[in-house]
């Protein structure tokens, strides 16, 4: 019999998710490191670095850069971040609980 496995907290899978995303064990592009660093709620350590993104109305990613004022850079469409996250999460075997943890970060972009 397995002994019962015990939930996890938020904090909890946060930090899970940031150790597997980390940049000793995946090499995105350093654009789509960026994303993820504001995602994951880390400092910037790349060139670009975000300070904040935002998903429009109307289903586009744009970027506040470090060190701006407004979200100035247009990335592209949300839901090629939500692909590209899905196939992060899979590549670094995040497991469902802290796959559905990013897939809420993304949703929480939405404005």
């Amino acid at each position: 019999m397995t002994p019962p496995t015990r939930a996890r907290s938020k904090q909890q899978i946060k930090m899970s998710v940031r150790i597997k995303l980390g940049p000793d064990r995946i090499r995105p592009s350093p654009r789509f490191r960026a994303m993820l660093q504001c995602l994951l709620g880390l400092d910037p350590v790349t060139t670009p670095s975000y300070r904040s993104l935002i998903i429009t109305s109307d289903g586009f990613l744009l970027g506040c850069h470090t060190g701006d004022i407004g979200y100035n850079d247009f990335i592209g469409v949300a839901s090629d971040l939500e692909r590209n996250c899905r196939g992060i999460a899979e590549a670094a075997h995040l497991d469902q609980e802290e796959t559905q943890w990013l897939m809420d970060r993304i949703a929480s972009l939405r404005s």
